[in-house]
């Protein structure tokens, strides 16, 4: 894991494997997805999921490595149906893999970035609002760090156990 200096990166991190848990869990028990609104419009928690395995993995992403990052708990076509409502809303992008025509690679457009990014400010500053309001300072907000640290490697620990 990378060393993350601020609190709201810190959480940001814990917030999304609390987030993929809450995805596996959902789809395994049909639940229905959160929806979050991004500017207007609505996305899954799935699709957060996969548009934040883009941004993490620029450049050479196909399907399988998106399969993978779900612990191939889903099926293939339900990552197929995300990924191309993503592309429909003009937040992804699909190129044929010159390595091998019948794949695809998929990335991030520009305006995928900017989900992106919208996505994780609201992610963090849930959280953040939260730290500020217990009014943490000095020794308390490096507690609070370690906590965070600690809290990422159990959920990093348990989301290795459901992939094996």
């Amino acid at each position: 894991m990378q060393q993350k200096e601020s609190v709201e990166e810190l959480i940001y991190e814990l917030a999304l494997r609390m987030r993929i848990v809450r995805a596996v869990q959902q789809f395994s028990n049909k639940l229905v997805n959160e929806k979050i609104m991004v500017e207007y419009e609505e996305i899954n928690e799935r699709e957060c999921l996969v548009l934040e395995f883009l941004g993490q993995h620029k450049g050479h992403v196909k399907m399988a490595d998106i399969k993978k990052f779900f612990f191939d708990d889903l099926a293939i076509s339900t990552i197929s149906s995300d990924i191309t409502n993503l592309a429909k809303r003009g937040w992804i992008e699909k190129k044929i893999d010159i390595e091998n025509q019948r794949a695809r690679i998929i990335e991030l457009t520009d305006m995928g970035n900017n989900v992106l990014n919208y996505v994780k400010q609201q992610q963090s500053r849930r959280f953040a609002l939260l730290i500020r309001a217990l009014g943490l300072k000095g020794e308390e907000a490096n507690i609070i760090k370690d906590v965070i640290k600690r809290a990422i490697e159990y959920l990093d620990g348990k989301l290795a156990s459901v992939n094996e």
